[in-house]
């Protein structure tokens, strides 16, 4: 079922990463996409809720299975290498599961992805593969596409990306079906958290007596035989020392509960140096935000910050103060993410009769990113495996195809593949990694 140079793509997906959907009006409205321009006036558009956190690597892995971050167990583009307190980048091996992509190869499918980074590949696809930052070795994505032509092509959109956005767009055909997905939102920082700061003021983090400044390499300086609580990555993640589990863990398994009752006292209590706002609205724990089998690899307790506030910063150092100033990011993920499709399977752009089925949807709760990929299926007339917990979104789709195809559910399932907790980077290849993310605007 493979398709031929003169076959255009069955489906583009715009993995809108980081872009805040503006940004492609203003490409719309100014004409340098008269693809995107149509699409947007004859489209339809859909509010989706991001993942928890709204982290690239978590929100694109559960675009890319359609499944809960309980069930890939990708939580963060920083994870803690097993048995060690080393951070390291996410590796794509450490997701669970087997991708929608595999699934449409399974189906006959050849699948090519395009500068897109949290994909998960292994095993490898029929199709291609060009990750974010190796697009000029791959040569002009038009070119691509008509040397080696896929049935869905899936491109990563960063805001360089316009002009293989227009070589995508241009080989569409009026059967083509096109999705456009931000996976989160983001908004201006407003005040920069030190997470470390908030743990050690709270007596959960401590540092060695002979430790001193206002600057760390990792948890140099922490004093694990006194540690009972630590925090890392792109969010307010709050790790118990937990005995059995981590190197030097301290935490008995029975005290657990009474610890995460003081991270959350600690996070919930934080307020804006000048306003008294508090600047975490919940802390919760894994078992509170999740459903799968991989909930274990989470957090213990996750602080969910107010909107603009950066609470990436861990600087786990005696000196370090709570509030860093300019020393963080400009922007914060948000769980507001947005959907645009079109294609004969879609609604077109018809405000009035979008809202009437959003309103006649409204019991079914919000569309979410675990959403997408089963939308994107059924737009294809494709079944849908067993195993995901995303579900076609209703209310973008034409009434009359709705009518003709309910959705379906074929005997597959994504299923899972092996993983390892073997390290999955030596130190320069994790350097590596985290300079590319960092680079990308992922870390």
């Amino acid at each position: 079922m493979g398709c031929s140079a003169t076959h255009p793509p069955r489906a583009i997906v715009l993995a809108l990463d980081g872009i805040i959907f503006g940004a492609m009006d203003c490409a719309a409205e100014t004409s340098r996409l008269p693809g995107l321009s149509s699409l947007f006036g004859h489209g339809v558009r859909c509010g989706i809720r991001s993942t928890t956190p709204p982290s690239p690597a978590c929100a694109w892995t559960s675009f890319s299975t359609a499944q809960d971050p309980g069930q890939h167990g990708v939580f963060d583009s920083q994870q803690l290498r097993p048995g060690t307190y080393d951070l390291v980048p996410a590796a794509e091996g450490c997701c669970r599961s087997r991708t929608l992509w595999h699934y449409l190869n399974g189906l006959g499918l050849r699948v090519g992805l395009y500068g897109v980074l949290w994909a998960c590949p292994p095993p490898a696809l029929n199709g291609w593969d060009i990750r974010a930052g190796d697009e000029a070795d791959a040569g002009p994505l038009g070119a691509l596409l008509e040397s080696d032509p896929v049935d869905v092509c899936v491109l990563g959109v960063r805001p360089e990306s316009w002009g293989d956005v227009h070589e995508a767009l241009s080989v569409r055909s009026e059967e083509t079906a096109i999705i456009a997905v931000a996976a989160y939102g983001v908004v201006p920082t407003r005040v920069r958290v030190n997470v470390a700061r908030v743990l050690a003021d709270a007596g959960l983090l401590c540092y060695r007596s002979d430790a001193h400044g206002a600057q760390a390499v990792g948890f140099e300086h922490v004093d694990w035989a006194r540690t009972r609580a630590f925090s890392w990555g792109g969010f307010a993640q709050v790790r118990l020392n937990l005995r059995g589990r981590e190197p030097e863990g301290v935490v008995a398994p029975e005290e657990g509960e009474g610890i995460v009752a003081e991270v959350r006292q600690a996070l919930l209590h934080t307020e804006h140096p000048e306003t008294g706002e508090r600047l975490f609205s919940e802390a919760r724990t894994p078992g509170e935000l999740y459903q799968g089998p991989n909930v274990g690899a989470a957090a213990d307790v996750l602080g969910l910050s107010v909107s603009g506030v950066d609470a990436s910063i861990h600087i786990a150092a005696p000196e370090a103060p709570l509030f860093p100033g300019a020393n963080g990011r400009a922007t914060v993920p948000t769980r507001e993410g947005l959907l645009l499709a079109g294609g004969p399977a879609f609604r077109a752009g018809d405000g009035e009769a979008i809202a009437r089925a959003a309103r006649s949807a409204a019991g079914l709760g919000e569309p979410t990113i675990m959403d997408v990929g089963p939308t994107l299926l059924h737009a294809l007339g494709l079944p849908l495996p067993q195993d995901i917990d995303g579900r076609p979104i209703r209310r973008v789709f034409d009434p009359g195809y709705l009518a003709e195809h309910p959705p379906r559910y074929s005997e597959a399932r994504l299923g899972c593949h092996e993983t390892t907790d073997e390290p999955v980077y030596s130190q320069g290849e994790a350097e590596q990694v985290e300079k590319r993310l960092r680079d990308l605007g992922y870390m």
